[in-house]
């Protein structure tokens, strides 16, 4: 299985009108049916195969990558998170691809064939990892300091300090850790809720199957009792 790179920008405001399906503390990941995202003035599909890929077998995952400067000031921060996530979106799809069964088991004992459909993946940069997500109230307190500096005193330590930096490189080992693990954990936490969703409708199809000719003698029985 093969990805393909988001690149316009229609392609990414599409995707952010869908709203995340999983969170870790710096990233959040879009998900939508390529089928689904259209162009709203021409109609035709967002993600279309390439031409020479008409009616190819092959499903690819669509990613895109949204790494704001906001979050990331310096251009090697932003080129390594964007390495990571095309890397480990390919590293997951050959593996969905290899691990995919060719069928899969219905509630009521049965078998149904396991359908692949395109899907495509944003991932966006929620916060910063060199610097500390103090929250309003820190800000505010800083405000605050920075308000009182410029009428009297200095500023003391602990209020010119209310962030602290996390990673001073710009691009270190410790840095593509914690990255490749945070980008693990989002993608581990969507199949978690897509494996929960599917329980449910399974759970959900098993009950509406069920004949009412099949409940009768069940109702019947438990007037008698």
């Amino acid at each position: 299985m093969s990805i393909r790179h988001l690149k316009t920008r229609k392609q990414f405001q599409s995707m952010l009108a869908h709203p995340p399906i999983a969170k870790t503390s710096h990233f959040a990941l879009h998900r939508a049916p390529v089928h689904s995202l259209l162009d709203a003035e021409g109609g035709s599909l967002l993600f279309a195969n390439p031409p020479g890929n008409a009616h190819s077998s092959d499903t690819p995952w669509w990613v895109g990558a949204l790494v704001p400067k906001r979050w990331a000031k310096h251009a090697v921060t932003r080129n390594l998170v964007r390495r990571h996530v095309y890397a480990i979106a390919l590293e997951l799809s050959q593996r969905a691809s290899a691990c995919a069964p060719s069928c899969v088991d219905t509630p009521n004992g049965g078998a149904q064939p396991a359908v692949q459909q395109p899907h495509a993946y944003l991932v966006r940069l929620r916060s910063s990892f060199h610097t500390a997500n103090v929250g309003k109230s820190a800000a505010r307190t800083k405000n605050s300091a920075q308000k009182s500096h410029k009428s009297s005193k200095p500023l003391s330590h602990s209020a010119t300090n209310v962030a602290k930096p996390l990673f001073k490189s710009a691009a270190s080992e410790r840095l593509k850790s914690a990255v490749r693990e945070q980008l693990l954990t989002l993608f581990a936490r969507a199949e978690q809720a897509d494996s929960e969703a599917r329980l449910r409708a399974s759970a959900q199809a098993a009950v509406e199957v069920v004949p009412t000719a099949d409940l009768k003698p069940l109702k019947e029985a438990g007037q008698d009792a």
